[in-house]
């Protein structure tokens, strides 16, 4: 990011240096930031909107497991993503597990749980305390990447995992959590009332 940054000063710079009296010039520059700019949103939409990669990966290794089990996404981007561009009777099965102590523990950051806990203050999401979620027993999908933190915790506290698909670098597992779960983050803490 600040090499863009850095990039797009630089052109700046050079811009106003070059084309002081040149406004066909300025407004050419313009136009192709802006080109590169649409094409980058484009790519972007096109990688989540509901008919997206991502969104029919986990639509059709959700569609072949039995129930409505809830879907816990271990992603704090893909999970505000997919409950913007997600119908509403597939978002409402999403779910965020909000534990900053267990986040920082095991993934090294806790900046996914406490931008969505700010967030979470103005706009409706399915945040949900991680301990009286997993303590609760009841089982459900988890939708997970690499930097995600839920998957070490369960497997520490004896969970039941199984894995169900893997796709675009994301894993699905069915989860039975173990009732008796302590891994996550005590009663105590002012950051998780909600």
């Amino acid at each position: 990011m600040p090499m863009v940054m850095g990039f797009g000063i630089l052109v700046a710079i050079l811009a106003y240096e070059n084309l002081l009296d040149d406004a066909v010039g300025g407004l050419l520059i313009v136009a192709l930031l802006l080109a590169g700019w649409g094409s980058h949103v484009r790519r972007e939409y096109l990688e989540i909107k509901p008919e997206g990669d991502q969104v029919q990966a986990l639509y059709r290794a959700t569609a072949q497991q039995p129930g409505e089990l809830p879907i816990v996404i271990n992603d704090g981007d893909l999970f505000l993503q997919l409950q913007h561009y997600t119908p509403a009777e597939f978002s409402s099965r999403l779910f965020y597990l909000v534990d900053p102590d267990a986040a920082r523990k095991y993934s090294g950051t806790d900046s996914d749980d406490l931008i969505l806990l700010g967030y979470g203050r103005f706009v409706p999401l399915n945040l949900r305390r991680a301990d009286s979620f997993l303590q609760s027993g009841r089982p459900f999908l988890l939708y997970t990447s690499p930097k995600g933190w839920l998957l070490p915790v369960l497997r520490n506290e004896g969970a039941k995992i199984e894995l169900v698909s893997i796709a675009n670098g994301y894993t699905l597992c069915r989860i039975q959590p173990n009732h008796a779960m302590t891994g996550v983050a005590d009663e105590k803490s002012t950051l998780l009332n909600f």
